[in-house]
């Protein structure tokens, strides 16, 4: 009996140590500072969120300026390193540690907070649905049956799934837009500032807004493994507070000409 009553609390000591070790393994903020960097998964072609200057420049763009700012005030000395790949290949980076985040407009959805850290919203918007200029298409019962230009990884991707779409896998804007220009895809899903921003750029391309608009506000935040909840919270207290000083404020109009920061954290 004793045997057994010691094999018992050898056990019962052995699992508390493990849980012990589990709970101080979130090293995810300390390694990033320990290494002085933090490598952020960027595609550096998605206007006016993330491009490079005159097609071949520095990497600029509102959410690059925001993640600057947003690292910036992070505890300790660290410097970002963009790592720059196709949209379809960040989510494998972030699972393969070649990234250790993404701020590249994902929004926050249930399905992936089950699958990933999300830090709080950075910035919020809504969707626009451009089309052809000569299209048909006014109103979102129209979208069934229709082409989508759209990265098959996003949120947008599957909301034009859920409106009947059949989707046309793209990387860049500039292949969702040739495509809609060019009638082999019948329209595109984005966030909307992005959106009015790329036609205010470009007034001559043949497409518009489509008359009905797609009233669902979605949430941007960055994206990191699961469990790396140090650098998930610094994150977080840093951009609460470079929304409440107005950081954040000044680079969406310098870019945008409108302010999607978070209003609840003002």
């Amino acid at each position: 009996m004793k045997k057994i009553l010691l094999l018992f609390m050898s056990l019962v000591i052995a699992l508390s140590s493990v849980q012990f070790v589990s709970a101080e393994e979130d090293t995810s903020l300390s390694d990033i500072q320990a290494a002085g960097k933090i490598r952020i998964g960027i595609t550096g072609g998605f206007p006016p969120s993330n491009y490079h200057v005159d097609g071949d420049g520095e990497l600029t763009g509102y959410e690059v300026e925001a993640t600057k700012a947003i690292i910036e005030d992070l505890p300790g000395d660290i410097e970002i390193e963009w790592v720059e790949m196709k949209f379809s290949a960040l989510i494998g980076a972030l699972e393969s540690g070649r990234i250790d985040a993404i701020f590249h407009s994902m929004g926050i959805t249930e399905d992936r907070k089950e699958a990933y850290n999300f830090t709080a919203p950075y910035f919020r918007s809504t969707y626009a649905v451009l089309v052809h200029k000569d299209s048909s298409l006014n109103l979102l019962a129209d979208l069934d049956g229709t082409r989508a230009a759209q990265s098959i990884t996003t949120s947008t991707g599957q909301v034009a799934e859920s409106l009947g779409a059949t989707i046309v896998p793209i990387e860049t804007v500039k292949e969702a837009v040739d495509l809609v220009v060019h009638k082999r895809a019948d329209f595109y899903i984005a966030d909307k500032t992005g959106t009015l921003y790329f036609l205010e750029q470009q007034p001559d391309l043949p497409v518009r807004l489509m008359d009905e608009e797609m009233k669902i506000p979605h949430e941007i935040g960055a994206v990191l493994p699961k469990g790396a909840d140090a650098l998930t919270e610094a994150l977080n207290q840093s951009i609460k507070d470079n929304t409440k000083d107005g950081t954040l404020s000044k680079i969406y109009l310098e870019y945008l000409n409108r302010d999607i920061s978070v209003p609840e954290f003002k």
